[in-house]
């Protein structure tokens, strides 16, 4: 995933950018591996 793939473009449209993005599935997939 870069900046510029949809992901990030359709986030940025709610208010994350790209930084906010990732770490949002970083710590998504954490919590997933935790539990």
């Amino acid at each position: 995933m870069t900046p510029t793939s949809l992901l990030p473009q359709e986030a940025k449209v709610t208010g994350v950018d790209f930084n906010q993005l990732c770490e949002k599935l970083i710590e998504s997939s954490m919590r997933k591996y935790k539990n």
